[in-house]
Parts: C-alpha cells; structure tokens; sequence
C-alpha cells in the first residue's frame, strides 16, 4: 500500500482533499496516521501542521505513540489535539477569549437561580428543582441540546407539536423557558463552554489556525452535531483530511452501526459541500496485521460477534516467540472466573507478573481495561501496590477529600454554628495554628462536656469541668482542673480565631461578591496558600508528583469555585445556607486529570479511556452478567420513548437506552481486540456484597468459540499446596502464606514436607539476611493463642492489697470475664468521655431527682400517698428545674437540641413520680432512705466485710436507690428498690452463675446495718428485691384505645419487677390491688388468697438462701481476682454474652475461632433448677 501523501491525487482537475481509512479493529489505520504524520514532519520541518485529532483522553497516549514509534523526538509541526485543545488554539487567534468562560459550577449556579426567579412559570420543573441532583441532570440536558444544535425556538415549535403528549410539551415548554433566560443572562457576560465548539466553527476557516494543514481524524466511533461542524470547516480550510474510522464496510451488522452510521453521515456532509472524496483506503488483511502471528485472536476479532461464530478449527495454541522451542505450550486466549472483584484483581496481579518474568515484557505493553472505573479503583490501588506493580489508572480523580476541599467545607459548616464534628474535620485539615494532639484534646473535652452548635463561636470561656454526681458543692473547679481549663480555652482562641472571622464576614456580606471574599479572606487568615506550597515541596522531594498535581489543582479548584460564584451570582443577595450549599456542590466537582508520572507501566482504564495503540496484553476484568455490558439506563429529562418522539420531529439527540445497547457491543468488541498477542477476560462469580453473579454473555460465547482453552477458577482459599504458592506475591507474603498453612496443618489440615522445609529456609534467614519484620510478625501469630496467664503474685499484691476493695459491679463484671475486670478495674482502661443522654446518664439524673424529690417531700412532713397528682408534679418539676443547671455545666441549656433533651428527662422523672405516687397511694411502704451509701468513706455506713479463705478480706461498697419499710402484723419489712432506665428482671439463674449479686448482696448489708439498729428503724425482714423503671417506654397497639386504657397498659409495661415474699399479706402492703394480679408489681395472689405461681417469690428461708448464696459467691470471685486470674474468657447464657456491650474488645481481641479462645458456656438453669443450686450451696 502506497503512503497517504503519495496517495493525494486530483478528480476532475480539483484537489482531493478527504478521504477515509477504513478497517477492522488491528488493521494498521492508526498505525498509518501516525507513520503519516511522522514521515511528514521528517520530510518537511517547517511546513504547515500536521495534526492528529483524537478524543481528549487518547491525546497523552497518542503523543507517547507519535514519538516512540519512530525516529522523531520533536517536531513543531506535528501536533496531536481533541477537539476541546482545537478550540482554545483556534479562540485565542480568532480573539474570542474575552469574556470570562462559564464553568460547569458557574453554570449549575445560574439554573438554580433562574429556577428559582421563573419557579411560578415552570409548569413541571419548579416543584422538580427541590430535588437533589435536578440541577445537575437539567445543566446536562442543556449541554446535550447545545452539542446537537437545539435552540430553545426549536424546543417551542415540539412543544406546540407535542400537543397530544401533555407531559412531553410541558418539559419543552420548561426547557425553552430554562434555556432561552440561560441565554441571555450569559450572553453579554460570559462563554459558555458548550457554545465554543459552535462558535469556532464559524472562525476556523479565518483563524489561520489550520491553513493549509494536514490533518488526521482517528480514535472517534462518532460526532457530535457540534463537532460535525468542526469537522466541516476544517476541511473547508485544510489542505487535506484524512479520517479512520473503525469500519468493515463488507459487514452488514449491528457490531459496526455506530461507525457506519458516522461514516455516512460524513459522506454526505462532504456531497453538500462538493467536497471530493478519493476511494476509501479499506485495510482488509486477514488476518489483521495486529493478530498475524496469534490466529487465536485474529478468529475472536473475526467471529466473535457474527450470529453463527464458528468455534475455533485451528491446530495447537500458538506459541509467543519469547517463549522458545522447549516452552508449554499456552493459549493466547484466558478466561477466569474468580471467587469475587479483590480475588479477581490479585489474580490480574500475578498473571501481570508472570507475564514479564516469563515473557521478558515490560509492564507498559500490558492494560488493564473494565468497563467502569469505580468499582474496581480501589482495588486495584491497593492489590497492584501490595504486588510492586506500577500503575496509572487513567482517570480524573476526586478531590473531594483533599485536606484544602475539606477545609473550606467544615469551614462554612462550622461558622453557620454546626456540630463539632464540622469544627474538628476543619480543624484536622492542619492549616491551623494548632497541633494535632491540641486538637485531639480540644475533641475530647468538647465531646466530653456536650459542646456544639454555637458554644464554638462563643468568645465566652469555657467553664464547664467534669462531675460524678449532681451535688452542687462540686461546682466550683480544683486548682487542676483551673490550669486544664486554661490549657483548653488557650487552644481553643487559637484554633476558632480565624473562624469566628469567617463568621462574621458571612453574617455581615449582603452580596454573592462579599460572600466569597469572606473565604478568601478566611483562606488568607490561615495561610491555606503557603501550606500548600510547603506540602508540595515535600511531596516533590520525596518523589510523589502526584500529590503536587493533587495540591496544585485543588488550589485552583477553589479559586475556580470562588471565582465563578463572584461572576455568576456575584450580584445578587443569597442567604449564608444557598452560598454554602452552591459552594459545596462546586468543590464536590472538582476532578484532577493526572499524568503519567513514568513510562513503564501498566495502564488502566475505562474501555472508553483505553486507547493504548501498541499493546501485548489486554486484561479485561468484570465481565459479568449485567456488567459487560451494563444495563442502559433511561434519561431523567427525556425518556426513551420521548427521545423518539422527538427524532419524529427532526430533533436529533444523544442515543436512547436501547440504543446504547449496540454501541455497548461495540466497545466490547474494542476492548477484546485491544491487544496484539494475549487475552486475559475475567469475571467475578459473587459481587463485592457476596451476591452471586453469573458470566456475561460474551464470556459464554467464548468459551463456546474456543472448546480447548478452559475455564480457570480462583477460589478465594486455593485447595493444592501448588496454587497456594502461585498466589505469593513477595518475601512477606511468602512468610505469610507459609504460617497460614501451618495454622490450617495445625486445624487438621496436614501440611506436607514442603511446608516445613519452607519454614525452616525462612526462619534461617532464607529470604535474604533476617527475617522481614512483616514475616517475623506472621510467623510471632503462627503460635499465638491469644491467652493471657495469670499475674505474677507479687503484681496482685501491688494491684489489690491484702483488702479487696469495691462495688458489686466489680465482682458482676469479674463474673461475666476476667479480662474486662482486669481491663477496667487493674489497667483503669476508659473509652473516651463522650456526653450523649445515654441510658447511664438519664438514669444518674432521675436518680438525682428522685432523691431530691423525697428528701423535700420528708423536709415538708407530707404522706406522699396523700398528694394529688398535680401536688406531685409540681414538686416533680421543682427538683428537675434545680438540678438541670448542675447537669453537664448548665449545657443542657446552651442550645435547642440540648433544650430538648431537658424536655426527655423532664418527662422521665414526672413520669416515675406519677407512678411511685401511684405506689405511695395504694400501699404502706415508705422511704426511710434514698441513695443509702455504705462503704469506707461513707456517712458513718460502713462496708459490708467478707473474709477470704485465703486470709484476705473483701470490703464491698455500694449505694441503694431506695430502702423501704412497712410494719404488718407486729413485724418490720424491708423493700430494696433499684432505679433502672431500661426494662431488667431479677434472674435467679444469673444470680446463681454470679453475674446478677447487686440486690442479693444490698439486702445483705441492709439487713446487716439494721440488725444492728444503724438503719430502717431497727431489725427487718426481706420483702422484695426489685427494679422499678425510670424511663419512657412505647406499648404496642392494634387500634386506637381508650385514654383510661392506654394509661393502664403504660403502668402494666412499668411495673416493679423482682423477686417478692410469697406473703399475700405483706404483698397486699405494697399494693392493694396484687388479688388477680396488680398494675404495679409483677406479682399476684389467686382467689384462693395464695401467691400465683407464676410470680417470682419465695419465702423467708428462700432470702436467707440467696444472701447466703451472694456471700459465697462474692467471696469465690474475690479469691479468684486476688489470684490473678485475668484470662480471656467471657460467657455465654443464651443469647447474651459478656462481648455484647464490652468497650474492651479491640485490647483482649477475643475471637471464637481462635485456637485457645471460646466463650465460656454457662447452663442456662430454669428457675426451679437454679434455686436448688442456690440452697444446695449453703447447705
């Protein structure tokens, strides 16, 4: 075949000056472009451009390709451009840069404040609008009409035509209404991106741009009317024009539709303009010059997508040269099914290696191509930089989460008075005047005390120091805490300065222009420019280009947002909360393209962006069912079936859905005959959610086509020891794939010889000197057996003394595991101090109330039976309004949400004095003390002693909501009530294994120190055991209820709950209604005047049983902490298990399927079974 410039002849006496280059995928039409203009540039220095115009995202690829494949290195003549770099050359000559151009922030901008002045002319579009993504979708649409030449007239003429489609008029109607005022607010202001191409197609031909040239068109499947246009004056203007097109012009089929249809159009195009065309250049080589010497792929390329493929009739799989005489032989055709997308991505990784240790190939003459970037990014991120494959993923990236976009975010977040997380993201962003760890403690304190909203902003000190109770002589602050609370408030000035600035400039800005100086101001104030141009002088000394890209484009990102808010919306007054919603919506668009930052290595991207001319290796990853191709999916503006309504009426627009199906086929086919001699395809067979998924279509064809090349699975645990090996990616992932297969040896799974042998070559320095210290750490876990031994006798001494001092939770908590008591009590180990009204801090403050509640009731000298309900709601609502200011530093005060949150605990506490009024009223039980506190330290209360077999001694404190008493029958009894903010029942089988010993062992104290006349008047007798509910609860309904009804089943769902006497008598003390069961107690007496059954009660000898019991047991538990017994070992009842709420589990890292770790399973004993076990004890 003759060159191209050799080829340019005359028809008729005229100048030929188009013609198309036409063939299949791998038939040279790329190759010859670039070998044209190469020779060109060569032959003649100095001339006119010699331009290659190609798709934005090939142009990097195509330059690399121009001056690699051959002998030039520079040239001023040759130049490769897409149509978006064609048009700023061609601007900046014709003298129409001008005006300032229109970005796509800008624009979205403008749509939302026409939207929003035209809101009572839009018929569908002004209630639409609200929703979030609208404007985006709408901005598209426009940017569509304007590529396809549609003016708004054109949209009034259908939307009178469309007459019987009501719906299909109204959007046209909005959309010329949308578009025209689009129009004219930008036309004397600013250029509109997606009118440029238009417009330059009118000034190419006078622009000198392209005098004279000659160009080529390849990479294209088709054009844009716009881009048509282009087209058009570019061959008006040129010397010659030379177009490929991807095209067998012999196959009449879908697979070439999409080219086909360009390839007429152009023609025509070229008729109307008398332009003559010289014969089609048809590359029609079978095989095609890219597959010649791999038949394999020539036959896919050929058949893959005719309707009877024929299978594959060739002899043995070819051999690649680099391969040798004596190599296995191996097909350039793989297909894998993977266990799921990261097996699939790690297995492209070995498969990427192997290929250059075995081939000798270099890794830029591999791709990596799927058909949608994001779900795989990550992954291969992550996969390729564990493996040491270099890599760049052709795509634009996010700088969403770039520390400059963020600070501007949480900024404006944080000056409207947000919540504290804004302040701390802002703050963490560490262009602040302040350290990391000043910050970290900022949080904490800030988290601790409840601060938010408003409290940052404030100039008023902070005050506010952490309390154990509501007690108002804890008010005033230590000396410690005072130099704390400088410390924080120093911090604090130094971090919020500049936004309080920001806060003010915002509340003070009445137009769109002062708005975003505020943020450059706010910019300026904390040096965003100057830590910037230190970040990226780090980033560039230490070899990370990318990261400078990153910095440096996230600058101009926000200045682009700032600037274009100022010119769009520059006049007009938004409010602070639509400047920051636009802004935010603006950073969240910000892309950085990046470029290469070497020339070996393996690329990957989109097939769209996959424009690689010269590669070996193609591996296509993600061709599942629905997935290669994706399923179409419908315009929100247009529908499929509007969209032909309007090609009816001669509007063209972009494809409908369906149509995009025969396109989708198309890149299919482009992705497959990418690569020159091998062809990896791939699928995973579950999803990353785990669902399973079955093969594309075109993997089912293919298997079909080539019966010899299997399909080769990767499962996520390989079953031969041959193909656990084949996955080792380097010295530390052999170590760790060494140690996981002697931990499976160790399950059972007998490892062979090989294993051993491997170990033992590691161990002694086999990979090279020491052990990595990655290895050294999975061969430190191949023993591990996450046991904790016993402290040494002389730690527990230290830790504990020869007096065991404290709560009964302590011994609960020893009792659900050794480790979470030794977690918490010996190491002192705390989550950080976080304020939320949580279970615990609502129930500490109804505590408080209720306390104070009596104790002003007995200070009056009235019955609390004898109140009316408003009498009690009152002195209810006094002691909440007097403790409310101690809660938190008065923080339940400082804002609406904290108001709130008053409100829950106001309702709370009126509703537990509502229902112990009830109590009061219907019973003869008394208070006689609230928070009753034994204990060293306690008001003349002391512990309650139990001496230890081992000669130590247990002093166990605590403190009682409530001890009441009634006198029946010339006998004194005693009822121990514990306030609970959730629903709780008193389990004789908890108490039996240990973990429920609170009322068991408060009543032994109890009646201890009455015994001895120190409390309740004297010697009593046990009553009840019960927890009474301080919280709002919801009941279930089928139907609206009576209001008498509904309060009857809210008392039900309150009830007392516990262990009870079995005396009707003494039952009948505490509520009168206990005969065929009571609305407060849990607990009934039959007709027949004996307790139910059902009810949880037992008689005197039964309390003697359980006191007795909870003695021995708090004295077993004490023996075993004073043993050092700190194993990991939590149990398990049921259910329930000590890890449910545990805050310890990152520190003990319990995990059941460890060898050595398991719960300790506790028999989950009926009623009856556990108080034998309880009275058998004590025998």
């Amino acid at each position: 075949m003759t060159k191209p410039q050799e080829e340019s002849g005359r028809q008729g006496g005229a100048r030929v000056k188009l013609r198309f280059w036409l063939g299949r995928a791998g038939t040279g039409k790329t190759h010859a472009a670039l070998q044209a203009i190469r020779e060109e540039a060569k032959r003649s220095p100095d001339g006119p451009p010699v331009v290659l115009l190609t798709p934005e995202q090939a142009t990097f690829q195509m330059e690399r390709a121009l001056l690699t494949g051959g002998h030039l290195r520079a040239s001023h003549r040759a130049q490769v451009l897409s149509f978006e770099r064609l048009a700023q050359r061609v601007m900046q000559a014709a003298g129409g840069g001008a005006r300032p151009r229109l970005g796509e922030l800008g624009k979205r901008m403008v749509l939302r404040a026409l939207i929003q002045k035209h809101g009572g002319e839009l018929k569908l579009f002004g209630r639409a609008a609200r929703r979030q993504g609208f404007v985006d979708k709408l901005a598209a649409t426009l940017t569509e009409l304007k590529q396809y030449r549609v003016g708004p007239d054109d949209l009034d003429a259908r939307a009178r035509r469309a007459a019987d489609d009501p719906v299909l008029a109204v959007k046209l109607h909005d959309l010329a209404l949308v578009y025209r005022s689009f129009t004219e607010y930008t036309a004397d202001r600013f250029t509109d991106p997606d009118d440029v191409l238009s417009v330059v197609a009118g000034v190419l031909p006078g622009s000198g741009v392209l005098t004279g040239a000659r160009v080529w068109v390849d990479g294209f499947t088709g054009f844009t009317p716009q881009e048509l246009a282009v087209l058009r004056a570019v061959w008006q203007t040129a010397e010659r024009m030379d177009i490929a097109l991807c095209l067998d012009p012999d196959q009449d089929d879908d697979l070439f539709a999409p080219t086909r249809e360009t390839y007429e159009r152009l023609l025509n195009m070229a008729a109307e303009d008398r332009i003559e065309v010289e014969e089609p250049v048809v590359l029609a080589a079978d095989p095609p010059a890219r597959f010649r010497a791999v038949p394999e792929l020539a036959h896919l390329e050929r058949e893959l997508f005719k309707r009877a493929a024929k299978p594959y009739a060739g002899a043995l799989p070819s051999r690649a040269p680099e391969q040798g005489a004596g190599a296995a032989v191996e097909p350039p055709l793989k297909i894998v099914a993977a266990a799921n997308p990261r097996i699939e991505v790690e297995a492209a990784a070995r498969e990427i290696l192997r290929l250059c240790r075995e081939r000798g190939w270099r890794f830029r003459d591999m791709a990596v191509i799927v058909r949608h970037l994001e779900p795989y990014k990550d992954l291969i991120e992550a996969v390729f930089s564990h493996y040491g494959i270099p890599y760049f993923i052709d795509s634009r990236r996010s700088l969403s989460h770039h520390p400059l976009i963020e600070l501007v975010r949480s900024a404006l977040e944080a000056a409207a008075g947000q919540r504290t997380e804004a302040v701390i993201r802002c703050l963490k962003t560490d262009f602040f005047p302040v350290t990391r760890d000043e910050v970290d403690r900022l949080e904490n304190y800030a988290l601790e005390h409840g601060i938010d909203g408003r409290g940052w902003m404030q100039t008023r000190p902070w005050r506010y120091v952490r309390r154990y109770t509501l007690e108002p002589e804890e008010a005033r602050p230590t000396a410690e805490q005072e130099r704390y609370l400088e410390e924080i408030n120093d911090i604090r000035d130094r971090a919020v300065a500049p936004l309080r600035r920001l806060r003010r400039r915002l509340s003070e800005a009445r137009y769109g222009t002062e708005l975003a100086a505020a943020v450059w101001r706010f910019l300026e104030d904390v040096g965003a420019a100057a830590t910037l141009e230190r970040w990226m002088a780090e980033a560039d000394a230490a070899g990370r280009p990318d990261e400078v890209q990153e910095h440096r484009r996230a600058w101009q990102g926000v200045v682009q947002v700032l600037d274009e808010f100022a010119a769009a919306l520059g006049a007009t007054q938004p409010s602070v909360s639509e400047f920051r919603q636009i802004v935010e919506a603006g950073l969240e668009t910000l892309r950085v393209g990046m470029v290469p930052p070497g020339l070996d290595q393996v690329m990957v991207g989109s097939v769209e962006r996959s424009r690689q001319p010269d590669i070996r290796a193609a591996l296509v990853l993600g061709a599942g069912d629905g997935r290669f191709p994706p399923a179409p999916a419908e315009d929100v503006i247009f529908t499929d079936a509007e969209r032909q309504q309007l090609a009816a009426m001669d509007v063209e627009l972009s494809p409908t859905s369906r149509e995009q199906l025969v396109r989708e086929q198309y890149l299919i086919y482009i992705s497959l005959t990418r690569a020159s001699e091998y062809l990896w395809l791939s699928y995973p067979a579950a999803d990353g959610a785990g669902k399973e998924q079955a093969p594309a279509a075109v993997v089912r064809r293919l298997v079909k086509m080539f019966p010899h090349v299997p399909v080769v699975s990767e499962p996520v645990e390989p079953a031969s020891d041959e193909a656990l090996l084949a996955r080792v990616a380097d010295r530390a992932d052999l170590a760790a794939t060494v140690a996981r297969r002697l931990r499976r040896h160790r399950s059972g799974e007998a490892a062979g010889p090989l294993w051993w042998h491997l170990y033992d070559w590691i161990a002694r320095g086999g990979l090279g000197g020491a052990v990595p210290p990655a290895a050294e750490k999975v061969f430190a876990a191949l023993n591990h057996h996450n046991a904790v031994p016993p402290l040494a006798e002389d730690v527990t001494a230290a830790l504990y003394g020869p007096v065991l001092q404290g709560s009964v939770s302590r011994l609960e908590s020893y009792a659900q595991c050794a480790f979470k008591h030794f977690a918490r009590y010996s190491l002192r180990l705390q989550e950080r101090p976080r304020w939320v009204l949580d279970a615990a801090q609502s129930g500490t403050f109804v505590h408080a109330a209720l306390k104070l509640f009596v104790e002003r009731l007995s200070g009056s000298g009235a019955d609390w039976g004898a109140l009316s309900d408003d009498e009690a709601l009152a002195l209810a609502d006094a002691c909440v309004d007097s403790l409310i200011p101690h809660l938190g530093g008065e923080i339940l005060l400082s804002s609406a949400r904290h108001g709130f949150l008053a409100g829950v605990l106001r309702r709370a506490v009126r509703r537990a004095v509502l229902l112990l009024t009830e109590h009061a009223r219907r019973g003869r039980f008394r208070p006689v003390h609230v928070e009753l506190t034994f204990g060293r330290g306690a008001r003349g209360v002391e512990p309650l002693v139990l001496l230890l077999e081992d000669g130590g001694r247990l002093e166990l404190s605590g403190q009682i909501d409530r001890v009441d008493t009634a006198e029946d029958g010339g006998r004194r009894w005693v009822r121990i009530i514990d306030y609970k903010s959730s629903k709780r029942d008193l389990s004789i089988t908890e108490v039996a294994h240990g973990l429920s010993l609170q009322l068991p062992l408060y009543l032994a104290a109890v009646l201890e120190l009455a015994e001895s006349g120190r409390i309740a008047g004297g010697p009593a007798e046990p009553a009840a055991l019960v927890y009474f509910p301080v919280r709002e609860t919801l009941v279930r309904i089928d139907a609206p209820v009576p209001e008498e009804k509904l309060e009857a089943m809210l008392k039900r769902a309150l009830r007392m709950r516990g262990l009870f006497i079995d005396d009707p008598d003494v039952l009948r003390a505490m509520a009168d209604d206990v005969d065929g069961g009571s609305q407060l107690l849990n607990v009934s007496v039959t007709k027949r005047g004996h307790v139910d059954k059902r009810s949880n009660t037992t008689d005197a000898e039964g309390f003697a049983a359980l006191t007795g019991f909870a003695r021995r047991k708090a004295a077993e538990l004490a023996r075993s902490i004073r043993a050092g017994d700190v194993r990991v070992a939590p149990f398990a009842l049921g259910d329930d298990t000590a890890c449910r709420f545990c805050p310890y589990k990152p520190v003990c890292q319990f995990d059941p399927l460890l060898e050595g770790n398991g719960y300790r399973m506790l028999e989950d004993w009926s009623r009856d079974e556990a108080w034998q076990r309880i009275r058998e004890a004590g025998s």
